[in-house]
């Protein structure tokens, strides 16, 4: 009986947290080499309540294969860059990075994530009902500067029901999981060193 009652409360704990996530380009995204070349990562583009919990993780996460040879731009004083880089850049645009930076590889990071706030409202004689959604979206691209041209690129997309959660930092957790979700892609195909 014991073991009946602990079963079902861990089906509802784990069923509280109703997290989503999806990758868009599981399919034609090659890994990375890490076996060479000095890597920049940028600035990552994201809500600055998250900012720095998710750039410690990605630093840590690609110093797992690349040791001291990647390096966060907005340590680096001599760099000659602009703070955002634009996802899919063109060619010239890499050409730019190989010359304000001088490194073989640029990791490029963005997040887009929202909140719907509507939560109840009438509709003619009727009550509906919305959930208090949480949205990201993260995309990471890998150029390899001086072949000009990007060598990765994965995109995740997530969400949480904030009504249904456990958690008090739905957003975190949905910033968090779709960037653990393209680290895993990453994990998976990279030919490490």
């Amino acid at each position: 009986m014991r073991k009946i009652i602990i079963f079902v409360i861990l089906i509802s704990f784990s069923s509280c947290n109703t997290n989503h996530f999806v990758l868009y380009n599981s399919d034609k995204t090659n890994g990375l080499d890490f076996s060479n070349g000095k890597w920049l990562m940028g600035n990552i583009d994201v809500n600055s309540h998250f900012k720095e919990e998710l750039t410690e993780l990605a630093i840590k996460n690609f110093e797992s294969h690349l040791g001291e040879r990647v390096k966060y731009a907005l340590n680096e004083k001599s760099l000659l860059i602009a703070n955002k880089v634009p996802t899919e850049p063109s060619k010239a645009e890499i050409e730019k990075l190989r010359i304000g930076t001088g490194y073989d590889y640029y990791i490029n990071i963005k997040c887009q994530n929202s909140r719907n706030d509507i939560s109840d409202f009438k509709l003619i004689e009727h009550n509906y009902y919305l959930k208090q959604m949480s949205f990201a979206q993260i995309i990471v691209e890998v150029y390899d500067l001086k072949a000009g041209k990007t060598i990765y690129t994965q995109t995740a997309r997530g969400n949480i029901d904030e009504n249904a959660s456990i958690t008090s930092r739905p957003m975190y957790n949905v910033i968090m999981g779709c960037y653990k979700k393209i680290w895993d892609d990453i994990e998976k195909k990279s030919l490490k060193q």
